[in-house]
């Protein structure tokens, strides 16, 4: 599918005015504050248009008035997308998030429904036990893949081999 340039541009301007950045488009990305790299990294996220954006602590770096708004942002961009966040923080999500979904060791434990009178509804889920799986390597796979890569970067594993020799 071709897209004109024309249409490329217009998309980032609405994205720039979505993430609230339309002020710092000249900016280099060194010269950001936190926040506003955040916003950058949430734009780049949504300028493909997916359907499902994936948020692992977006607000882990930032202070309370950048993690409120990258979060007013993301509870926007829900309304059109499915926006999944883990996060550790609770209150934030409180704040925005419409269901949230509590885990320990990959297993959902309970869920609750929020903004629709903040009721509790536990989940009726199998608690079902994940054993890492061990995986045995073919003694001749040791070898061979290593020597694979040294062959694919050679310029690179001769000075690394070069500096572990001295």
């Amino acid at each position: 599918n071709y897209v004109s340039n024309k249409e490329i541009n217009e998309r980032v301007e609405d994205v720039i005015k979505i993430v609230g950045l339309e002020n710092k488009t000249s900016t280099l990305i060194r010269n950001l504050s936190g926040g506003e790299k955040q916003r950058v990294a949430i734009a780049r996220s949504i300028i493909s248009s997916p359907s499902i954006i994936l948020c692992d602590e977006p607000t882990g770096n930032l202070d309370h008035e950048n993690s409120l708004k990258i979060m007013e942002i993301l509870e926007t961009i829900s309304k059109d997308k499915l926006v999944i966040v883990v996060s550790h923080d609770l209150n934030l999500l409180n704040k925005c998030a419409d269901e949230i979904y509590f885990m320990e060791d990959g297993v959902i434990l309970n869920k609750v429904i929020n903004k629709k009178g903040d009721t509790y509804k536990p989940l009726k889920i199998k608690n079902i036990k994940h054993s890492p799986k061990k995986i045995k390597l073919n003694s001749s796979f040791l070898f061979k893949y290593p020597l694979s890569k040294i062959k694919q970067k050679k310029v690179r594993s001769f000075i690394s081999i070069s500096i572990a020799a001295l």
